[in-house]
């Protein structure tokens, strides 16, 4: 019988779930956790099945993309690609692929766009790296900052807080970024505030910077990981999101990480190739990076489509 490949409805959605969840090692739906990623946008699904088994997930996501100069573009984000091992290398990613971009096409998008679970698996669909992200470690004890601190004023907020004041900052702040992508409503519940600043973390911790004029204007969300080891306190402070209008924000943001007390050492593995700490302390040598590499185990990455300004030959 022929792999069918189609959009799935609400009532799939479970059996699109686990597929996925075998193709990835994790939990469908954990307790607890908002389905409003999974329930976006089912029109962009595109599943393989075999019969009446569902052997393979895809979907994507319409998002846009800030262009150099702020001007922004329709994007296909391409997510949930999972084969069952029963059916590798028979063609049913080939194919999957081929549905997300003819629906990309149709919908009139430029480009699409991804963060891949192995770097080399979309390089034969036309993928090529969009974006680095870069990966420091430091001391706390070792970091002295080389100018006074900037403008403006920090304060913590609440799980329910941010919920309420980050989606309107990033708005914010996204035409600011050439490569930033939009956000939607349905992306926040589930990926940010469940996986991002989720249950499984002990401590999670957001705190938003507010400018002069009284403009939200960036944030830092992070977890504290560690105990106490023999009375003293052996602690890290990880930072999952920084978002920031421009480098006096980021600035403000970095110096706010290294005032939280009982931490010996701040790591951050998701930072824009071109973040500032290095130039701003003292020693750089103190700020250790630990990789340069092309987005979460895998890599942010984007396929031109249609004719898209974002390529210097169109």
């Amino acid at each position: 019988m022929p792999i069918e490949i189609r959009a799935i409805d609400l009532d799939e959605l479970d059996k699109m779930m686990l597929v996925d969840e075998r193709g990835f090692g994790g939990e469908p739906n954990p307790e607890g956790f908002s389905r409003s990623w999974a329930e976006g946008e089912l029109d962009r699904t595109r599943v393989a099945l075999d019969g009446d088994e569902m052997v393979g997930v895809s979907r994507a996501y319409s998002f846009e993309v800030t262009l150099p100069g702020g001007a922004m573009v329709p994007a296909a984000a391409v997510s949930w690609v999972a084969v069952l091992p029963t059916h590798r290398r028979q063609g049913v990613l080939t194919r999957m692929i081929a549905a997300l971009h003819d629906d990309a096409r149709e919908r009139e998008e430029p480009v699409g766009i991804l963060t891949a679970s192995e770097s080399h698996i979309y390089e034969r669909f036309g993928y090529g790296i969009a974006t680095w992200r870069l990966g420091l470690t430091t001391e706390k004890a070792r970091i002295q900052f080389r100018e006074p601190g900037t403008p403006g004023r920090m304060r913590m907020v609440t799980r329910e807080e941010a919920e309420k004041v980050l989606p309107a900052i990033y708005e914010y702040l996204r035409p600011l970024r050439a490569g930033a992508v939009s956000r939607p409503d349905f992306w926040w519940p589930t990926v940010y505030f469940d996986q991002v600043g989720g249950q499984k973390k002990k401590a999670f911790f957001w705190a938003v910077h507010t400018n002069d004029a009284g403009v939200d204007d960036g944030w830092i969300g992070y977890e504290i990981t560690g105990d106490w080891n023999g009375g003293v306190p052996d602690r890290d402070l990880v930072i999952w999101d920084m978002q920031a209008a421009d480098a006096d924000v980021r600035t403000a943001l970095w110096r706010y990480a290294y005032s939280v007390d009982l931490i010996g050492t701040v790591r951050a593995h998701n930072l824009p190739i071109d973040d500032p700490l290095r130039h701003l302390v003292v020693d750089s040598r103190r700020v250790r990076v630990d990789f340069i590499n092309d987005g979460r185990g895998a890599g942010t990455r984007c396929r031109r489509i249609r004719n898209c300004a974002v390529c210097a030959d169109d």
